[in-house]
């Protein structure tokens, strides 16, 4: 199904690129500097294992996903307000 195998990355340059660096990752607008090939040890799929692995992720749910944002927004805010409460009667603690 799937493997761990050694890939070759694109970093961004800590020393000065050489020759084969720059053209296999050449430096574009981001990173004018240029970047150097790492080696990096990655769990690859086989191309035949797609169909598996997009039925177990399933499709996005976007009703949920309005619901955790909903809710983490929610905390966020009422966080927020209770801070802001709880600054003003120290304030008004500190100011008498």
């Amino acid at each position: 199904m799937a493997s761990v195998q050694t890939v070759l990355v694109c970093t961004v340059a800590t020393e000065t690129p050489s020759a084969v660096e720059a053209q296999l990752c050449p430096a574009d607008a981001t990173n004018p500097g240029g970047y150097n090939v790492t080696t990096v040890s990655a769990y690859v799929f086989a191309a035949s294992d797609a169909p598996a692995v997009q039925a177990a992720v399933g499709p996005f749910d976007y009703t949920q996903a309005v619901g955790f944002f909903t809710l983490a927004f929610g905390v966020v805010v009422s966080v927020w307000l209770v801070s802001r409460a709880c600054g003003a009667i120290l304030e008004m603690i500190k100011s008498s």
